[in-house]
């Protein structure tokens, strides 16, 4: 990596190549796992020392554990060849590249981490769509995050607010919600009643305060294909109206089984009262 500042010109080795030269040469030329760890860390602790005088103590230190351990020749060889080298030894530590102005690739290794990780849960992917695919989740994420973060500073926020309008806005057609057999709903598009969005409940409880209290859902509780909720990270209009029509659904349930009870007390009780009056009627 070659970084200019007006006629000059700063190199700077990319951390990521570097962390990676290191772990494949240590695994092929330190023998043992112990030692491996151990020459690992000490490697890395050279890269990240930001103090060019601490950095060349313990630059000395290390090359001088070949005399205590004759195992680590071959990789001190190669150490002192491509990176202890008077040309290169510039190139990679932070106490060098630190000065240039630039961090280079901190916030990129510090994402390709998360993705790594956190995303795709350390497995080894080719395919591109899923690399699509989960760089779209963390990004989904970060907005997601940001927009807590948010909330927590702010009482009530545009997004807040926006929450309310689309619960409003909802109640305009609930009835127009259809429940799919695979437990999704298909809600109409308002200008287009030929194009629908899948709403899909995605968690069962309230995980975050970026929510609607009166539907008591948020943001992580359902998801919509529309670009108001995939775009914006908000609980938008169709999922509102999903809720709505589930609850009245709900309730008409409810009604349907209180029925025959109350109309079997209620024929009991025109039975009782006739039966009263024919014995009234009895001749003595």
């Amino acid at each position: 990596m070659e970084i200019c500042d007006g006629t000059a010109s700063t190199q700077a080795s990319c951390t990521w190549h570097v962390d990676k030269n290191w772990r494949e040469k240590i695994h092929s030329l330190v023998p043992g796992n112990e030692l491996q760890a151990v020459v690992y860390k000490a490697v890395r602790v050279l890269m990240t020392c930001t103090d060019q005088d601490e950095f060349q103590s313990l630059l000395q230190g290390f090359i001088e554990l070949e005399e205590n351990e004759p195992t680590l020749e071959d990789f001190m060889e190669y150490f002192s060849r491509y990176y202890a080298a008077p040309g290169r030894l510039l190139l990679w530590p932070y106490c060098y590249i630190l000065r240039i102005g630039v961090i280079t690739n901190m916030h990129l290794e510090r994402m390709h981490r998360t993705l790594k990780h956190d995303v795709m849960k350390g497995e080894k992917n080719r395919r591109v769509d899923r690399l699509i695919s989960a760089l779209m989740t963390m990004t989904y994420r970060n907005i997601r995050n940001r927009n807590i973060i948010a909330i927590l500073k702010v009482r009530r926020t545009r997004k807040m607010s926006k929450i309310l309008n689309s619960h409003e806005a909802a109640k305009k057609f609930t009835s127009s919600v259809q429940p799919n057999k695979d437990g999704t709903w298909s809600v109409p598009f308002q200008v287009n009643p030929d194009v629908f969005y899948t709403v899909s409940k995605v968690a069962d409880e309230v995980c975050c305060p970026l929510k609607c209290d009166e539907c008591n859902v948020c943001v992580d509780m359902y998801a919509c294909s529309c670009d108001e909720h995939l775009i914006h990270f908000t609980v938008c209009k169709h999922i509102h109206a999903v809720l709505m029509a589930s609850n009245a659904a709900r309730t008409d349930d409810e009604n349907v089984q209180e029925l025959p009870d109350s109309v079997s007390k209620e024929h009991e009780a025109k039975r009782v009262l006739d039966s009263i009056t024919k014995q009234r009627h009895l001749p003595v």
